[in-house]
């Protein structure tokens, strides 16, 4: 994981360089000028491309011109040197170019995909160089003006002589290569530290048994079976194991003090972890995936995130002795006070919590074989993720439950999960149909996940962004992911909502006019999402919405038209399509004339014309695919 996920980085890296590096103009029509019998072509301060030329070229220098960008476009060059005068390099894509001189006037470097290159010539002056996939080149001299180097992908790269003065360095996949870091380097990465050292002058970093330190932290270690922490090490920082699935033994020192982040993260091999006796700060998630199955926490820890043994799947305990921050009770572990919950044994099924605790923390509770969880009375404040509960129904909150981390609530539960209740005592939350609300039922705060069917109750005002859980879920057979299966009916009274609050919904219940409908009528017209809904008011009451002008006056001889309003929800069409279903309320409107000698009206329009002086009536009728049909006079006056 580590590695697949620092190549994903790089080449992230490598886009966000190329995007400053580079840019297309198609906005700008392409210019060219000659010099020596070859085009060049240019576009807005970029020169773009070379056309008619073979061999060995030289970019002349030009004084509008301050870019240089090739994209898949120097096919049959064989050597390009570049005059001064340019600020930037980039080429993508040139497989038969073997030689490239570059001026110190260039300040940026990106080559991508040049397999065919063997000699690079980068001059004093330039600042930042990214080599990418260069397969043929073995050795590059990097100028001390170079502050910025990142190679990646260069197979056959043996050396690259670097200079004091150079601030950040990466490299990955590059097998053959060996470097001496400078003293000024003040950032480095790379995928493998065996063959790289570090200038005895610099003070940040060291290289000990193919692991990586800043001063007395382990930033990197090395993927392989026996880890082997450099004595006086005080931190392990984060991530620093993180992916190394090789790794059966880490062998930590005594130095060691402090577990950052996601330290240990991932040591699926591990056997025998024994953590060091001087132990005092664990951060959050510093076991996750560990597959040490007997971890002992030594007494001296101090300071423990609350989220510290998350992600740990196995069987904790405390050293013995008189513990500084922590305490065990029924295989459980707590702060000393016993008012925070921080592990809990993941064979349980059924929860038991000191009567003193008052928080529990995220992962706590992942993985128990529960069905319901029954939040105790006294615990105000919780942040659950239980979605390796793969049983669990319902949550029941207490009375005293104040302060719930609603993200988790709603991304970190499983598909089975349908119910949640709160005491009907809680100040701060209440249920309604097994979804959570404030207490005021103004504010939908959560549908859970499972949950198939409900009804928003009228009086409630607005629903929390994702309220209506995860946006999508996996299908079991196909593995895709896909709308939730879920019916709400939403109330009129509703006046706030958004994108988020869709997104899941399989089927909307509606009505005519309301804030919902007007949002899901204009999203789902301009294609934004699709989603099925359904109005709930009565072919009665949606032509009742239906307002219309009743008093039109013409002239003789000139024209007018029928003036009508439709709500949210409703489209006015000249005939019933079979498409129409499952979209908005469609109504088929037309228009007759009492008295053609007075006025004429177009049937499908309403567009009336003035015949001759006096008043007549013309009606507009409006008819639902239903059936339903509803007439509305319009007093006509022909002057």
């Amino acid at each position: 994981m580590k590695r697949s996920f620092k190549k994903a980085v790089a080449f992230l890296v490598f886009l966000a360089i190329a995007a400053q590096t580079f840019t297309f103009s198609d906005s700008v029509p392409a210019k060219a000028f000659v010099d020596g019998g070859i085009r060049f072509v240019e576009s807005e301060d970029y020169l773009t491309g070379i056309q008619n030329a073979t061999g060995s070229v030289t970019v002349p220098a030009k004084s509008h011109l301050r870019h240089v960008s090739f994209y898949d476009n120097l096919t049959g060059i064989g050597s390009l040197t570049i005059e001064d005068g340019y600020e930037s390099l980039y080429i993508y894509n040139a497989d038969d170019l073997e030689e490239l001189i570059l001026p110190g006037s260039i300040k940026r470097v990106t080559l991508m995909l040049v397999p065919d290159l063997k000699k690079l010539v980068i001059k004093k002056g330039t600042e930042e160089v990214n080599l990418i996939a260069c397969g043929s080149l073995k050795t590059v001299d990097i100028p001390s003006s170079v502050t910025a180097l990142m190679v990646e992908s260069c197979e056959k790269l043996e050396s690259a002589k670097l200079r004091s003065g150079l601030l950040t360095y990466s490299q990955a996949f590059c097998p053959n290569l060996s470097v001496k870091i400078p003293d000024t380097v003040e950032e480095l990465h790379s995928d493998d530290f065996s063959k790289i050292t570090i200038n005895k002058k610099n003070k940040l970093f060291s290289v000990y048994d193919a692991g990586l330190y800043r001063e007395k932290t382990l930033i990197q270690a090395p993927n392989k079976e026996v880890v082997n922490i450099k004595k006086g090490t005080k931190t392990i920082g984060a991530f620093a194991l993180c992916g190394c699935y090789a790794v059966t033994t880490v062998n930590i020192p005594e130095s060691v003090t402090k577990l950052e982040m996601y330290s240990l993260m991932s040591l699926i091999n591990v056997k025998d972890l024994k953590l060091p006796s001087k132990l005092t700060d664990i951060e959050a998630y510093a076991f996750e995936g560990l597959a040490d199955e007997d971890l002992v926490i030594p007494a001296s820890v101090k300071n423990v995130a609350d989220n510290a043994f998350g992600g740990y799947k196995h069987e904790i305990s405390l050293a013995d002795g008189n513990q500084a921050a922590l305490a065990q009770e029924n295989g459980a572990i707590y702060t000393k006070d016993f008012k925070k919950l921080l592990y809990y044994p993941k064979d349980r099924s059924e929860i038991s919590v000191n009567r003193k605790c008052t928080f529990i923390a995220t992962d706590v509770f992942n993985g128990c074989p529960i069905t319901e969880l029954v939040i105790p009375e006294g615990v105000t404040g919780m942040s659950l993720s239980l979605e390796k509960c793969t049983s669990l129904r319902s949550i029941k909150l207490s009375s005293t439950v104040s302060d719930i981390d609603l993200w988790f609530l709603k991304y970190s539960t499983p598909d089975s999960f349908a119910n949640i209740e709160a005491d009907s005592r809680n100040k701060t939350y209440s249920s309604y149909d097994g979804c959570l609300y404030d207490k005021s039922k103004t504010t939908l705060l959560c549908i859970p996940v499972g949950k198939k069917e409900t009804k928003i109750p009228q009086g409630c005002l607005r629903i929390d962004p994702y309220a209506l859980g995860r946006e999508f879920v996996t299908d079991e057979e196909t593995g895709w992911q896909v709308d939730r299966d879920l019916t709400v009916e939403f109330p009129a009274s509703i006046e706030e909502a958004d994108i988020q609050s869709f997104g899941a919904v399989k089927l909307s219940k509606v009505k005519i006019g309301s804030t919902v409908a007007d949002y899901i009528s204009e999203y789902n017209d301009n294609n934004y999402f699709r989603l099925g809904y359904e109005f709930t008011d009565s072919p009665k009451k949606i032509l009742g919405n239906i307002s219309v002008n009743k008093d039109v006056q013409v002239k003789k001889g000139g024209t007018a038209s029928v003036s009508y309003s439709v709500p949210a929800g409703l489209n006015v069409v000249k005939k019933f399509l079979s498409e129409h279903e499952g979209k908005n309320i469609y109504v088929k409107a037309t228009f007759t004339s009492a008295d053609k000698s007075i006025a004429d009206v177009n049937k499908k329009t309403g567009k009336i014309k003035g015949v001759g002086k006096g008043t007549t009536v013309v009606k507009a009728k409006f008819e639902l695919p239903d059936g339903t049909k509803k007439t509305i006079k319009i007093n006509v006056t022909v002057k």
